[in-house]
């Protein structure tokens, strides 16, 4: 018996999770991204204005905790290049 999602080829069976899966993974993605500008801006100071300071400036040699934002935006954007591959290319082709 072959699990839903799954492909069987010749001895090995490959399971593959469904798009609802990789639309949470999506939402997901944008979370941390939204998670680690909004917390990372809080730790700049009173010299980062978001107004009139760029997100690549939180990324500076002499930023503060440079490590997070750029772990958090490195999590989003997998998590939506996986969403856009893997869920949401598969249900837009049978959608035709």
């Amino acid at each position: 018996m072959t699990p839903i999602g799954a492909i069987r080829r010749g001895a090995s069976l490959i399971v593959r999770p469904s798009p609802w899966v990789w639309g949470a993974i999506g939402v997901a993605a944008q979370i941390s991204f939204s998670a680690g500008w909004v917390i990372s801006e809080t730790w700049q100071g009173p010299n980062y204005n978001p107004l009139n300071d760029t997100i690549s400036d939180m990324q500076a040699a002499n930023a503060p905790r440079v490590w997070f934002p750029i772990i958090c935006f490195a999590l989003g954007s997998v998590g939506t290049f996986g969403f856009a591959v893997f869920g949401l290319r598969p249900a837009l082709s049978r959608a035709g």
